[in-house]
């Protein structure tokens, strides 16, 4: 006799699962609803109360907790020990068990960190269940996917019988049960410390990043390495959606983030070309085509192969223009019919959207010999009553958008960071250079490379100057001011450069290193 153990809280598939089971000769013993639903089904079926003599009771946290159906499921055949045991209490075997567990992920989703309601989807008997199959997967299969199920049928039909099925496949069934129960309950652990954490203002004490593999790059940053795609839950992909064009690259990804969120930050019509995760062009305009046509013209040779973003629809206008160059990816909050129509004939052009929702965790991390740096994304927004006036110069009226688009801006470039902007659009940039100087001589040249004036700009940056020697530089290119954290041990020298040439400059008492 061969027997299947089934409690599930997704009954979907259940239907054919249990049909199948049936015409393979296999007994189906069910749990509580899972049980009505299957007699529904007209499915033959036998209640878990007939094999232990118990009801479900407290509130049906106790169906499954009992020695017949535990040692049915962890009783080890190869063990005359356990033969024995199992015929001197009457305990039969369950060759599959098939649980899925109550919706936790649920309670995350309603973003309560009361604990009542979190407890009451906690589920037991389901996990102990499936890890206890998992554990002894030599003798006991465990399941949870109903994508799973056809598979598993057709497994028993190849092989002959659920006790033919080698060990090669029962360990693939093991890992993935195991998994299953790990993510869920990591879920769980991170809820209740976020319940038991919920006012301190660190970051957790232990950290589970329950996540699944969701996609297969053909490699990562470079073609000798591999790459993939995590995510912790299926509603994570809804954050972008691909609408045409070949599959994301591991640096796709990135570049695609760095531009979704550096629009994200304005509410005019913005553009952003990002190369490298640095953006290379970016202007607001009154229309996303007047944004996008601004960028270009901020670096007119690099944005070629570029990733776009934009934080309006983007239309049939734009697209025109968007077709007269290759790029790789564009990212939007949507297209309207007659822009996706256009962009149509640029079959290897990655179009995505993206949601206006901003998922949760917002951190980085990375890796380490000594393990695992964790930290907040640098997206807070800053708060102008903060910033200080230093100089004797103060800005004008006039000055204020080119001073907040230049700081919104500098720190998404490498360090050491220098941007200089007017109120629509980046000037010049740049970045990732060893020292601030240089940095400041490139965002320079590429000005004057793009015949762009910096006449009346202003100069952001990521950190403090070490010296006055860039103060000294940019006066002669009629630059009215700065805007950067202060911090340095030589803050009056720049102070005293800016009142020589007549130059007003921002403490904003934060800095932003992108490293």
């Amino acid at each position: 006799m061969t027997r299947a153990l089934i409690s599930v809280t997704d009954k979907s598939g259940l239907d054919s699962f249990c049909l199948g089971l049936n015409k393979l000769g296999i007994d189906i013993i069910a749990s509580g609803g899972t049980a009505d639903y299957i007699k529904s089904l007209e499915i033959p079926v036998k209640a878990v109360e007939e094999i232990t003599g118990y009801p479900s009771i407290l509130d049906g946290r106790v169906k499954t907790l009992h020695p017949l159906i535990f040692g049915g499921i962890l009783g080890d055949t190869r063990n005359a020990d356990h033969l024995t045991e199992m015929k001197k209490y009457d305990i039969a075997t369950f060759e599959i068990v098939c649980c899925n567990f109550y919706d936790f992920a649920s309670v995350i989703a309603e973003k309560s960190l009361d604990p009542e309601s979190g407890i009451h989807k906690i589920d037991v008997g389901g996990p102990s269940m499936l890890r206890a199959a998992a554990k002894n997967f030599r003798n006991s299969l465990p399941i949870f996917d109903p994508a799973d199920y056809e598979v598993l049928l057709e497994q028993i039909k190849s092989h002959g019988s659920v006790k033919a099925i080698p060990e090669k496949e029962r360990l693939q069934w093991s890992a993935k049960a195991f998994a299953y129960s790990a993510r869920y309950d990591a879920l769980i652990a991170n809820y209740f410390q976020k319940v038991t954490e919920k006012d301190k203002a660190e970051l957790p004490d232990h950290l589970f990043i329950p996540l699944k593999q969701a996609e297969q790059m053909r490699y990562g940053e470079n073609p000798f390495q591999k790459a993939a795609l995590y995510q912790s839950d299926k509603k994570q992909s809804a954050h972008w959606k691909l609408h045409q064009g070949k599959q994301l690259s591991y640096n796709n990804y990135i570049d695609i983030q760095a531009a979704k969120d550096i629009v994200a930050q304005f509410d005019e019509a913005a553009s952003v070309i990002i190369k490298h995760t640095n953006p290379c062009g970016f202007a607001l305009g009154e229309s996303p085509a007047e944004a996008y046509t601004g960028a270009i013209k901020t670096d007119p040779v690099s944005y070629f192969g570029g990733i776009v973003g934009f934080n309006k629809i983007v239309d049939g206008v734009c697209a025109q223009e968007l077709k007269k160059s290759f790029l790789e990816c564009i990212i939007a909050p949507e297209y309207t019919d007659e822009a996706l129509a256009l962009l149509a004939s640029k079959k290897n052009l990655r179009l995505l959207s993206y949601s206006a929702a901003v998922p949760e965790p917002l951190f980085d991390i990375r890796t380490l010999d000594v393990g695992y740096l964790l930290q907040e994304k640098d997206l807070a927004p800053d708060e102008e009553k903060e910033w200080q006036t230093v100089t004797a110069k103060s800005p004008e009226s006039n000055d204020w958008p080119a001073i907040w688009l230049g700081w919104k801006l500098v720190k998404f470039v490498k360090s050491n960071a220098i941007v200089f902007a007017n109120g629509k659009m980046l000037l010049g940039v740049g970045g990732g250079q060893m020292s601030r100087i240089d940095s400041v001589k490139i965002a320079i040249q590429k000005a004057f490379d793009a015949g762009l004036s910096l006449e009346g700009s202003v100069l952001a940056s990521d950190a403090f100057f070490p010296f006055r020697d860039s103060i000294d530089i940019i006066q002669k290119y009629g630059v009215k001011g700065i805007i950067q954290p202060g911090g340095s041990i030589r803050d009056k020298e720049l102070i005293d450069a800016c009142n020589e040439h007549n130059l007003f400059m921002i403490f904003t008492g934060k800095r932003h290193f992108r490293h």
